[in-house]
C-alpha cells in the first residue's frame, strides 16, 4: 500500500503547492456504447466519500481501459478501446487498491514534514487541478459475468482522482493497465501462415507439358 501511496504523492505534491486552477464537475453518470465504453466524457467529483471498495471485486471478468475523444481535440480519431481479459480479477485489485482520500493526505503531510513544510488544514484534495489538455477522457470500465451493470470509473487525470458511485480515490491506473494489456498481446499464440499455393502445389511443370507433366504433342492417326 505504501509503495501505490508514494507513486501517487509525486503528481499530487505540485496540485497541493502549485496548482493553477479548480474545475466544478457534474455528477452525471455516463452513458455506454456498443464497445462498452462511455460516449460522453459526463461525470464528476463528488464532495463525499463512500467507504468500501471503489468498484465490486467479485465476477470481474474483464476491465475496458476506454479513451474517448474530446470535443475540442484536434485532430480527433475514432475512441480507443483495450480489453484486458488475461488477470482482470488483479487489475481490479489495482484499482481498489488506490489511496484514499485520507491516507494520501496522511502520507503528503508525513512527507512535507519530513521537509521541514508544513501543509494547511485543507489540503483540498481531488477539487484544486492542473489544466492540461487532454485530448480524451479517460476511464476504466469494469464488466462482471453476471446481469450487473459494468463499473465505470471515472479517471480524472488533471485532479488525479478515480471516481466511482460516490467514492474518490486518487491516481491513474493507466500505466498498471497497459502492462497488463501488453503481456496479454505477447501471450496470444502467433497467427498461422499458410504456405503459398506454388509451395503446397510444388514446382510448376517444365514448359511444353500440361499439368500431369505429359509432353503436349499433335494428335496424328
Amino acid at each position: 500500500m505504501l509503495l501505490r501511496v508514494g507513486r501517487v504523492v509525486a503528481g499530487v505534491v505540485a496540485l497541493v503547492l502549485g496548482a493553477s486552477a479548480a474545475f466544478p464537475l457534474n455528477a452525471l453518470g455516463p452513458r455506454l456504447g456498443a464497445g462498452g465504453c462511455p460516449v460522453s466524457s459526463a461525470g464528476g467529483w463528488e464532495r463525499g466519500d463512500r467507504p468500501g471498495e471503489l468498484v465490486p471485486a467479485d465476477g470481474a471478468v474483464s476491465v475496458t481501459m476506454c479513451e474517448l475523444p474530446l470535443p475540442y481535440a484536434s485532430g480527433q480519431a475514432a475512441a480507443r478501446i483495450r480489453r484486458l481479459t488475461a488477470g482482470a480479477g488483479a487489475m481490479v485489485s489495482e484499482l481498489n487498491g488506490l489511496p484514499t482520500r485520507d491516507a494520501l493526505e496522511a502520507e503528503l503531510r508525513r512527507r512535507e514534514s519530513a521537509k521541514g513544510r508544513v501543509l494547511g488544514d485543507d489540503l483540498r484534495l481531488g477539487e484544486i487541478c492542473n489544466a492540461v489538455g487532454y485530448g480524451t477522457s479517460l476511464s476504466f470500465v469494469v464488466h462482471y459475468g453476471d446481469l450487473r451493470r459494468p463499473a465505470v470509473v471515472l479517471v480524472d487525470r488533471n485532479c488525479g482522482t478515480a471516481r466511482y458511485a460516490g467514492r474518490t480515490r486518487f491516481g491513474d491506473p493507466s500505466e498498471d493497465f497497459l502492462r497488463r494489456y501488453r503481456a496479454q498481446l505477447e501471450a496470444r499464440p502467433a497467427p498461422v501462415q499458410l504456405p503459398d499455393a506454388r509451395t503446397r502445389c510444388g514446382p510448376p511443370p517444365p514448359a511444353g507439358t500440361g499439368s500431369t507433366g505429359m509432353s503436349r504433342r499433335p494428335w496424328t492417326r
